[in-house]
């Protein structure tokens, strides 16, 4: 499976290893930090070039789609990494916590 599997689930593989995991699950979290903020603005410049074209030549069916497309990934793209935020903290939490406990020994 693969890293955004476990995310979906909010689950980790039994045999996890935490310096591997641990800096990927950062990773993703960032990322999707950042897709709060990004994704609204670099969809809003495609829809931006979308209305552009459509003015240029309303008659193409193709613009007026891709412009509700994309004003539709601009409000989905920040609310999904909103919902996954916490499912990833949780996992580098349990990560940590499974860290903690292997150190301990």
């Amino acid at each position: 499976m693969r890293l955004g599997d476990y995310v979906k689930e909010g689950t980790l593989p039994e045999s996890v290893e935490p310096e591997i995991w641990l800096p990927l699950l950062e990773c993703k979290r960032r990322t999707e930090q950042r897709m709060v903020w990004v994704g609204p603005i670099e969809f809003a410049l495609f829809t931006a070039l979308c209305v552009f074209l459509i003015v240029m030549e309303p008659s193409v069916w193709f613009w007026w789609l891709s412009t509700v497309l994309f004003v539709g990934l601009g409000i989905w793209v920040p609310l999904w990494s909103i919902r996954r935020a916490p499912r990833i903290d949780a996992l580098i939490a349990e990560l940590k916590a499974h860290e903690t406990d292997r150190s301990s020994f």
